[in-house]
This record gives structure tokens, sequence and C-alpha cells, in this order.
């Protein structure tokens, strides 16, 4: 079902007030933020290319033993590390509101996290220090290789910057990198925020509990079909309309926790050049979100159920009902011929 948002700029307008306007100082002095991926965006530097987050806090609440096998942690870099956190630094996922990881072509990505409540900056730099980090001052701690190595965290934490005022600990591999995102972060440098095509496709993904959202051609490469498929991706468009290329799209999934064909909610955003474009590519991406799975086996309805397709501006979204256990969706890989280009 095709549909068009009656005011065009509530969407962004409501993103963009949240980011603005959003931030309330606790008694604490941690700065909290009401959206997670609003907060992402303000903390990432305006040239980001990739930019995944993971919301702890709603992951808890659907209640499930393994988020994992949910495809709701499969952007989180916490997760990778597993015990490695806890073991070495004594705090883990569980006491984390949101974390983020953000990319751009020219450096080594970042982690942002967002502590939780109970996760206070003390117990953050007692953890640091007892697993043989060095205090350089002004909320910085680096870590050598051998004690990364020693404790397994790897070196995504060889620098790390503890934000106090912004509520966040950044931490990379890439000084540099890490830099960057600590001045986008503290306004001294333009965040993703800056950039409307961004602000446009995370809108309709902004209440997810996990999010990826790519620049430029990314996503396109992402969800194109392999050269085995090229003949039968050809016959879809024949069929449905010729595939246009955007400049920024998203994906998202949202979990209702249980089980059953309508466990979780998959939102695909993208932003095209005009409006003129989105209006035309929106039926095209509808008709292709259902009948033979291209590039895959089987039927879309298989895995995507019962397509809802928006049009905002220049940017398109289609919502589908899924079951909790189909295919990974937030690798960001695999043919999805109605998000690619």
């Amino acid at each position: 079902m095709l549909r068009r948002v009656r005011d065009p700029l509530v969407a962004v307008v409501v993103l963009a007030v949240v980011i603005a306007a959003g931030w309330w100082v606790s008694g604490t002095a941690r700065a909290e933020v009401r959206s997670p991926l609003a907060a992402a965006l303000a903390a990432a530097p305006a040239g980001t290319t990739v930019l995944g987050l993971t919301d702890w806090q709603r992951i808890r609440d659907v209640g499930s033993d393994d988020p994992g096998a949910r495809d709701l942690t499969t952007r989180s870099v916490l997760d990778d590390l597993g015990d490695a956190v806890p073991n070495a630094l004594g705090w883990s996922s569980d006491d984390v509101a949101w974390e983020a990881y953000v990319q751009d072509p020219t450096a080594a990505g970042v982690l942002v996290v967002a502590p939780g409540p109970d996760l206070s900056w003390s117990r953050l730099e007692a953890g640091f220090r007892r697993a043989g980090f060095a205090d350089a001052g002004g909320g910085r701690w680096t870590a050598s290789a051998e004690v990364l190595g020693t404790t397994g965290l790897g070196d995504q934490l060889a620098d790390v910057r503890l934000l106090r005022r912004a509520g966040l600990l950044v931490a990379g591999s890439d000084s540099a990198a890490v830099e960057k995102v600590v001045r986008a972060a503290t306004g001294r440098a333009p965040a993703l925020t800056s950039v409307r095509r961004a602000v446009d496709t995370a809108a309709p993904l902004a209440d997810a509990d996990t999010v990826l959202l790519q620049a430029g051609s990314l996503g396109c490469e992402d969800a194109a079909v392999s050269a085995e498929s090229a003949d039968q991706a050809e016959a879809a468009q024949a069929r449905a309309g010729r595939l246009a290329g955007y400049v920024y799209s998203g994906r998202a999934l949202t979990d209702g926790g249980g089980s059953g064909p309508s466990a979780q909610t998959a939102t695909f955003a993208m932003t095209f050049d005009d409006v003129a474009r989105a209006r035309r590519q929106a039926p095209v991406r509808e008709r292709l979100a259902t009948g033979p799975f291209v590039g895959r086996s089987g039927q879309v309805e298989d895995e995507l159920r019962d397509p809802e397709v928006a049009v905002d501006q220049a940017t398109v979204s289609l919502s589908f009902d899924r079951s909790a256990d189909g295919t990974v969706l937030m690798l960001g890989a695999g043919a999805l011929l109605f998000a690619a280009c």
C-alpha cells in the first residue's frame, strides 16, 4: 500500500527538534537524550558514510534471551567483543543505553557508547585502570597492544575518550578518527545532523531497535543481485519499472517480542535527489517487494510480508512484517532488489 505523508516536513522537523532540543542534564551531570538515533546522528561527523545503531535499552525491553538470533545485535561492536568487556572492564551491554559505530572512507571505524544510568564515570574509569589502561588526562584513556591482547579487547578500545558533558564514551584504534567523532559530539565540528539527506533517511527509522545508515551508493551495492541473477533482475524490472539510484539509504528492525510471522517490523528507507524521482520510484519498489525473491530462493513474502510504502518529500520507505528467525538483514549484505539501484 502506497501512501504519502500528509505534511511532508513533519517527520524531519520532529527529528530535528529532538536533535536540537532533546537534551537534558541529570543530577549526576550526565547529558541524556530522548532519541538514541538522534543522539547518534549528533555524535557522528558530517562525513560519516556508515552508521550502525544498537539500542540496548529497547532490546532489553524485548526480553529475548538471545537477541543476536533475532538480528538485533548484528551491528554491535560490544556484542562482537563478547565477554572481554565485562571480564576486563567490569561492565557490559546490560549497562549501556545504546551504542553506535561510525565510519567514513578515510578513517577507521569509531565506537560511540551511551552509558546507562547505573554506569557511572567513576566505574568506567576504575575498569580502565584495573585493566591496565593509561590515564592520559582530560577523560582520555589509552591501552598498549599488550594490554589489548591480554584482555581480549582488541584494538577498537586502543584510544578511549570519556565525554561527560555529552554523556558518551568514544573509542577507536585510530586516534585521528576518534578525535573527529569527539569534535562532532561536542559541537566543535559539523555532525551528521547537518546533512539533510541523512536526517531525512533516518526519520522513518527513528524508533527502531537497530539501524544501519549508508551514504551514497553503498546501500545500492550491498543490496545488488549477483551477476548470476542479472537476467532475472532485468525481467523483474521490465515488469515493475526501472530502478534509479538514491543518495542515502537505511534499514532497521523493530522487535515486538515473541514469535510468529509478524514478530518484527523491517523498514527500508531511501532518499533520492529530488521529490519527483522519489514519487516515481515508490510504486516501482513496491511492485518489486512481492513475488520471486530475485537473487535468493523462494518468494519475497517468505521473508518480508505486507509491504507498506510511504513517500515523504524525497524519501521512500518500505515497511514489512517478518518473523524474528528469518534471514539476517542487518549485516547490510545480500540481494534485495527492491532496495537496490
